[in-house]
């Protein structure tokens, strides 16, 4: 203490110090705010990039739409057009970038290969529809066909590419707010205990002065207390704009439903229909794990759940899915947990729906909800593909799949379903064998 209060009655260093804290701030917060432009405008640049995939799909959907030539031709110029539109919009969004920017010129190249396959496609396809064509020209259109089909992959592929370095300048963007917020903080109390140590400790007025300084600084704490909010509310946003793509699905679809109604049997109506139901479900999913991430921090509603008759309902929604499958299903009677119903839906969705996902090469395929009466654990049972068990760590991660492309998917179900368990105060485990199925024992 004595040495402090020596260090703070010298008038040549405490200004030197001043000086230099002040230039520290400054230059901090000149780097600051270059980094936040830059996730603002790498944010910018990933909603273009979200926007892109849309008529990108939409083109290579065209050729599978039940309308007439006429009209099908008319909507495959209007996707190109909007197509290099977004594009135009993409490369102006990521300029702040050269590395994004390099992306953006790799993807114009790739998609203008693309898209001239996919004219001269189109070409192919009116000959061969306007006339009889031999066997050789089929070849040639199908050759031509897989080749655009390998170019869109190669689009899509340098799309993924552009995410990363976008969300990297987007990361870097709230880490630097992250650190002018902290770095304010540290300065707020460099100069609390400045005048701390400069304060006569007989003055009358101290108790005022020490109040006052506690109270800007428990100002600044609740600043800082908001901005961490508002950080976290912009990570949703990127879940957010996944509501975008499955509008722009349901509209297309409804859309084809009004405008072409007279042009569509029932069969199209209704697989128009099914397009609409899922997208729709797909955003009540969003929704879903959006209140998840809000849930982690508010209570929970419980209550007694028939966890038989949810796993009924489940089952019955993935049959409509695809009423061609033959697939054995054993769902144990009074089976029942307590617990947060909307969560424990969707944990249960992700398990079943997984064991239906993997027993698809299976033509005696079966999927068996029980309990250990031993133990007590609830499982999911399947006699699918299964996995080697030397991987089983990476199963309840996000965005890790032991299984590749060879089904779809995000990675994300066990994750959810893990964190879901835990807010319950319950655990997962697995086993499983190659090609002898898995087997998921839960605790609620």
């Amino acid at each position: 203490m004595k040495f402090l209060k020596h260090f703070a009655k010298n008038s040549l260093v405490i200004p030197a110090i001043i000086g230099i804290l002040l230039f520290l701030a400054v230059n901090l917060a000149g780097d600051t705010y270059s980094k936040i432009q830059k996730g603002e405008q790498a944010q910018l640049a990933i909603q273009i990039l979200d926007e892109m995939r849309r008529p990108i799909l939409a083109i290579e959907q065209t050729f599978f739409l039940k309308l007439n030539p006429e009209s099908k031709h008319q909507l495959f110029e209007q996707e190109i057009n909007k197509a290099n539109s977004v594009l135009q919009q993409y490369s102006n969004a990521s300029a702040y970038s050269p590395e994004v920017s390099l992306l953006v010129n790799k993807l114009a190249d790739s998609m203008k290969q693309w898209l001239e396959l996919n004219k001269n496609l189109w070409k192919e396809h009116l000959a061969l529809s306007a006339e009889a064509s031999s066997e050789r020209d089929r070849e040639e259109h199908d050759q031509l066909q897989h080749q655009t089909i390998a170019q869109f992959f190669k689009v899509l592929d340098i799309l993924a590419l552009g995410e990363t370095p976008i969300h990297n300048d987007i990361d870097n963007g709230r880490v630097a707010s992250n650190l002018f917020i902290v770095s304010s903080a540290i300065l707020i109390i460099y100069f609390f205990i400045l005048i701390i140590l400069f304060q006569n400790s007989k003055n009358r007025n101290f108790l005022n002065q020490q109040q006052e300084l506690e109270k800007l600084v428990a100002e600044r704490t609740k600043e800082l207390e908001e901005a961490n909010k508002e950080l976290q509310a912009f990570s949703y946003s990127v879940s957010h704009d996944l509501r975008a793509p499955l509008r722009a699905i349901d509209g297309f679809s409804l859309a084809l439903i009004e405008d072409y109604q007279d042009s569509l049997d029932n069969t199209a109506r209704d697989y128009l229909n099914r397009v609409r139901s899922a997208s729709q479900k797909m955003a009540q999913l969003i929704d879903d794990m959006l209140q998840l991430s809000r849930i982690s921090r508010n209570e929970m509603t419980k209550q007694n759940i028939d966890l038989t008759e949810l796993a009924r309902t489940i089952i019955d929604d993935l049959k409509q899915t695809e009423p061609e499958r033959n697939i054995r299903v054993s769902i144990a009677e009074d089976l029942t947990v307590y617990g947060d119903k909307s969560l424990i839906t969707i944990a249960l969705t992700n398990l079943l729906s997984n064991a239906w996902k993997y027993t698809s090469r299976n033509p005696d395929a079966a999927i068996e909800l029980g309990r250990n009466k031993q133990t007590g654990e609830f499982f999911v049972k399947d006699n699918g593909v299964g996995f080697d068990m030397q991987y089983a760590g990476k199963l309840f991660s996000a965005f890790q799949r032991l299984h590749g492309s060879d089904f779809e998917g995000t990675g994300i179900g066990l994750a959810t379903v893990r964190r879901i368990l835990k807010r319950h105060n319950g655990n997962i485990r697995a086993e499983a064998k190659p090609d002898k199925g898995a087997c998921f024992y839960f605790t609620i």
